[in-house]
């Protein structure tokens, strides 16, 4: 019997490694598996066509030998880069911008005279002869209101530009004001925002004179303090004796909340068309205190009295209420 049990459990055994009926499947090896289907793909390629983005897999079991196509993209250095503003019609006044027939000069009533400006092209454009001399404002002493260019002007040229003109009949000082003009007919000038116009300013006498004097005669009239344009920021204001910069506590005019405000006893008059001679600013009536930065009184005058005693007027040249451009004269006392 206990031999029966020893073979019984022989045989056992013996049956544990008889294999089975159909293969088996081994358990399968993570790594192995890994390896394996990497080596795959390391091996096979795609194929590329024409397409810019696609990719063809071949349709037979073969592996394509055509490497990838690579796609390049143009990445910006910075998201912040700042693009420089190009300014194609700008001028600068030349050296000197009134060539003949400075301010004031005296004119006899009807006489004629070429008045010349020199300027310079300090833009990034050519004035073509497209361009033109054009009328802004004031008098007019000639006989038409635009003229064309005669030549081209290179960016950083300079060119002298004649127009010729005529004194009025009556007496009095009179100011014509002229900016240049592109082919779209945009108007552009001198000054801080190139917007503010170049000018001739002359006065009639009321006793004809023989010839043009170019320098200033003695008469009555006192002579000029400061003239000239200046440009006040929001906050800021004018010193109309010396045409400088001041504040709320030095300032004659302080521009301030879309307004010029007089300060330290300075006055100012009503608005007027023309420009105001001496005689015409001594003697009106300055009452006013405010003046409103309005596009009624872009290009008006105002005369006044500031606190030291001296005559003179402003022209409002923009109705920019933050920063302002405005001519200025003002007489010794």
């Amino acid at each position: 019997m206990k031999y029966l049990i020893i073979l019984f459990f022989a045989l056992l055994l013996t049956a544990c490694n008889f294999p089975l009926n159909g293969n088996l499947t081994p358990t399968p090896n993570i790594t192995q598996a890994y390896a394996t289907i990497q080596a795959q793909i390391l091996t096979r390629q795609p194929q590329t066509t024409s397409s810019a983005l696609g990719t063809t897999i071949p349709a037979t079991g073969q592996v394509s030998t055509t490497p990838f196509s690579t796609l390049v993209m143009d990445i910006p250095l910075s998201s912040t880069q700042v693009i420089p503003t190009v300014v194609c019609d700008r001028i600068q006044p030349g050296i000197p911008l009134d060539v003949t027939i400075p301010d004031d000069t005296i004119i006899p009533p009807g006489e004629s005279f070429i008045k010349t400006w020199r300027v310079v092209n300090s833009g990034n454009c050519a004035w073509t002869t497209d361009y033109a001399i054009t009328w802004f404002s004031g008098a007019l002493f000639s006989s038409a209101r635009t003229y064309q260019l005669e030549r081209i002007v290179p960016p950083g040229s300079t060119v002298d530009i004649s127009i010729e003109m005529t004194a009025p009949i009556t007496p009095g000082t009179y100011q014509s004001n002229w900016k240049l003009q592109n082919g779209s007919g945009w108007q552009f000038g001198i000054g801080p925002t190139g917007n503010s116009p170049f000018w001739v300013r002359i006065i009639v006498p009321s006793v004809t004179t023989p010839t043009i004097t170019p320098t200033f005669t003695a008469t009555a009239m006192p002579s000029i303090l400061a003239s000239g344009t200046i440009q006040i920021m929001d906050g800021s204001g004018v010193i109309l004796a010396s045409r400088t910069i001041g504040d709320a506590q030095t300032a004659d005019l302080l521009l301030q909340n879309s307004q010029i405000i007089a300060l330290n006893n300075t006055r100012l008059s009503v608005s007027m068309g023309g420009m105001p001679d001496y005689t015409t600013c001594l003697n009106i009536s300055r009452n006013e205190v405010v003046i409103q930065i309005v596009p009624d009184n872009k290009f008006k005058y105002f005369c006044f009295r500031d606190n030291t005693g001296h005559i003179g007027w402003i022209q409002i040249l923009s109705d920019d209420s933050l920063q302002l451009d405005i001519e200025l004269l003002t007489w010794t006392n």
